[in-house]
């Protein structure tokens, strides 16, 4: 019996192999349990980070659709103009898709793009649209041939305000997509997805060879869930051994609890595909939109094709910048669909023999309408979203009309820069250049159209509509003329009306103990003038006259209706506008004129939905009344007369026809331009000048007035549209020498309007000149209007 080795506490020694053999399998558990805890640590590591990828949208800012309806007035340019803004293709055939649209010799066929409005949901639906003289003549379905009364075409994106990250997305869930799209991003990604478990090893060599085959890089040995696992820790920018075991580890881990429908949703809404400025194109939803401006639900299988070859190099395969090689990517991507029997040849053919079909390339600044987003922005915190970027996925519908404000925001930057050339004294010198705004409203509703805060939003961030407060000048008289309506009808008295005669005489008076003699702009005394005469040539002194005559409290109470409010101070100076106000405020002040008297505050926003669509916000139209009827229209009366043969007169210069009321503006020291126009259905308003008061010695109707007709001209107003004559008005002919009757003496006689009970009761009386009125009268009575 062999001897056994005792050791020296006693205990048995075990022989040398078994020993070793013990600690390797010690060593095999613990590295076992260490690799266990590893991949725990990996697996919920991955999965706590795929659920909390971000696959929200910034909040988006949309413009107001464009609205047809039978009877609106409309220029076939402009409505095309609209469509490609929109990224519609316009084709020669049937329009099958949505996003395309034929012209027709009556009308147009549009298929348009599905929507969610805050009202509810637009399918894509195709439409027949009948013009004709200028007017949308009839809308009917084309598909059922049933009448339509209204159909509106989709809102424009305009911006995001997505805080301080710099993305677009618009998330896709993939039972919504076509088919194609997905089995596109298959064949040319990971065409064994649907088997691995994470990592395929088969992929890697199958790439490396057909790499070599073709020359160029045309697969990638990666799968999905290892491309989806580098986004994970896109925050590590090192690229190490280590980093790329643990991405290893992160793809099984997500392949082990994620389904693989859900692990290619997430990497199709992940994925970066363009550049737009500063803002990264992430996703097929947002991509979609970006290049072909559609829904991704309604991606044709060439489209999806193209978007699914981007994926690998967006820059290389750019398809604006380098469309051959785009179209020759998109056509591989279609080789490797029916290769892998996704599609048959016909379809291969069919697809690949079809161009690139993208959209007008969009602007590097997403922002169309910079101020406006701002403004937007500022609205959106007043009604308790105090970082409107932080809340994504909200959707916020505005009252911009984006050809308006495109056209507004080339009016303005031409017309400045020809003043510079023009006038001598407008070029640029140390301190600024010239500078001008333009805001453009709805009356009925007080809805924001357009608003152009300056020249150029890159040089200067500054909002001269809602920002810059400047005298409004000459621009101020028609809220005294209203004044002065509304005091005599509230009296029932003849003090004040259109035909009221003013002294246009050297006036001199003393204010704040200091001798002030105000004098007209052309530095002229035409002696008595009619109310109407005053405002149609915008003369100072009759002006004042008339302040004085009415209440300079009464018109500050009237210009506070209306909308104006900055500080006013009860002085004679006030009839000629030195106070300080901003664009917007006037604007806004004149939409109640052109309402007739009703106020009406301006609005940017129509909705803001959440991502589940509910509605956060849907801020009403608030309006009140701040003048009579009556009175408005006298003064709207008045303002017209300043078109058509008044200071704004040349307004007709630019194509500008139909009712159009309208009010030039020039400060006293001739260091701020202003013309505003308008009819019941939009009224604009321009303003020139230098932001650090350089003296223009140009006048609104040469500056601010040009700029003004051209926009009008370009807006596709309703020549038609006129303003209903309130009831309360009588006609009278009156002597306009005196402001009475016209009698028998009078050698001439005008017709005039009077809110009743505020007509004259007396006839005029030229003794000796009886013989003379009549046959004055009689050839008058020929020459009138």
């Amino acid at each position: 019996m062999g001897s056994m080795r005792v050791g020296t506490d006693g205990r048995r020694a075990q022989p040398p192999g078994r020993r070793w053999r013990t600690l390797a399998l010690r060593l095999a558990l613990v590295l076992l349990v260490g690799f266990a805890g590893i991949l725990t640590v990996a697996f919920v590591d991955a999965n706590l980070r795929f659920a909390f990828l971000p696959d929200g949208s910034p909040a988006r800012i949309y413009s107001a659709p464009f609205t047809l309806t039978p009877g609106l007035a409309i220029e076939r340019a402009d409505l095309e103009e609209r469509l490609a803004r929109l990224g519609y293709r316009k084709g020669k055939g049937h329009p099958a898709t949505p996003g395309e649209f034929t012209r027709r010799l009556r009308g147009y066929d549009i298929n348009l793009n599905a929507f969610d409005y805050p009202d509810g949901r637009f399918d894509a639906t195709l439409v027949r649209l009948r013009i004709s003289f200028g007017r949308v003549a009839g809308i009917e379905n084309a598909a059922t041939g049933q009448d339509l009364q209204a159909v509106r075409i989709e809102p424009e994106p305009l911006g995001l305000l997505s805080g301080d990250v710099n993305e677009d997305r618009i998330p896709v869930a993939l039972e919504d997509l076509p088919k194609w799209l997905p089995e596109a991003v298959i064949a040319v990604e990971d065409r064994r997805f649907k088997h691995h478990f994470g990592v395929d090893p088969r992929a890697v060599l199958r790439a490396f060879f057909a790499n070599v085959k073709r020359g160029e890089v045309v697969q990638g040995g990666s799968t999905i869930t290892q491309q989806l696992a580098k986004n994970l820790y896109a925050n590590v920018t090192e690229r190490t051994w280590t980093r790329k075991i643990w991405e290893t580890l992160a793809a099984f881990g997500i392949e082990a609890f994620r389904g693989k429908p859900e692990i290619l949703e997430r990497y199709l809404n992940q994925i970066y595909l363009a550049q737009r400025g500063p803002i990264s194109i992430i996703g097929i939803g947002a991509a979609s939109r970006h290049y072909f401006g559609k829904d991704a639900r309604y991606l044709d299988l060439d489209e999806s094709a193209l978007l699914a070859g981007l994926i690998q190099s967006p820059g290389r395969y750019h398809p604006y910048r380098n469309p051959q090689a785009a179209l020759e990517r998109r056509n591989l991507v279609l080789r490797l669909m029916r290769d892998e029997r996704f599609i048959t040849d016909d379809a291969y053919r069919e697809a690949a023999a079809r161009p690139l079909g993208l959209r007008n390339e969009p602007p590097a600044d997403v922002r169309q309408a910079p101020n406006f987003v701002e403004y937007v922005a500022d609205e959106l915190k007043r009604l308790g979203l105090r970082e409107p970027g932080s809340h994504p996925r909200l959707r916020v519908f505005t009252t911009l009309d984006p050809l308006l404000q495109a056209r507004a925001t080339s009016i303005l930057e031409t017309s400045l820069r020809n003043f510079e050339q023009g006038y001598r004294q407008l070029r640029p010198l140390p301190g600024g250049e010239l500078q001008g705004a333009i805001v453009s409203l709805r009356p009925s509703d007080g809805s924001v159209l357009a608003m152009v805060g300056g020249r150029n939003y890159q040089r200067s961030q500054f909002n001269r509509v809602t920002q810059a407060h400047r005298q409004p000048g000459s621009l101020f008289k028609p809220f005294v003329y209203l004044a002065g309506f509304y005091k005599s009808q509230d009296a029932g008295d003849s003090n004040f009306t259109p035909a009221t005669v003013l002294d246009d005489s050297p006036l001199v008076m003393e204010v704040a103990d200091q001798v002030w003699e105000p004098k007209n702009f052309d530095l002229e005394f035409r002696g008595p003038v009619t109310a109407r005469h005053a405002l149609a040539f915008s003369l100072n002194v009759p002006t004042i006259r008339a302040a004085e005559m009415i209440g300079l409290k009464q018109v500050i109470w009237m210009a506070r209706r209306c909308g104006i409010t900055s500080s006013l101070m009860a002085v004679p100076s006030l009839a000629l506008g030195t106070f300080e106000v901003t664009p917007l405020e006037m604007a806004s002040a004149y939409a109640t004129i052109a309402n007739l008297g009703t106020r009406t505050e301006p609005r940017v926003i129509d909705a803001v939905l959440d991502e589940g669509g509910t509605a956060v916000a849907l801020p009403a139209p608030t309006s009140s009344k701040a003048a009579s009827p009556q009175a408005a229209y006298l003064t709207v009366d008045l303002m017209r007369d300043v078109i058509r043969y008044g200071t704004g007169a040349g307004l007709h210069d630019y194509g500008v026809k139909g009712e159009i009321a309208g009010k030039t503006g020039t400060t006293d020291d001739g260091r701020d331009a202003w013309f505003v126009a308008f009819n019941p259905d939009l009224l604009v308003l321009s303003w020139v000048g230098f932001d650090n008061n350089r003296p223009l010695r140009l006048g609104g109707s040469a500056l601010a007035l040009p700029i003004c007709g051209q926009f009008l001209a370009r807006s596709g107003l309703d020549e038609g549209r006129s303003w209903e004559k309130p009831e309360g008005l009588v006609d009278e002919e009156v002597d306009p020498t005196t402001g009475l009757i016209a009698g028998w003496r009078c050698p001439e006689s005008v017709d005039e309007i009077f809110i009743q009970g505020t007509q004259p009761t007396e006839s005029c009386d030229h003794e000796g000149r009886g013989y003379d009125s009549w046959v004055s009268r009689f050839f008058n009575w020929f020459r009138r209007d």
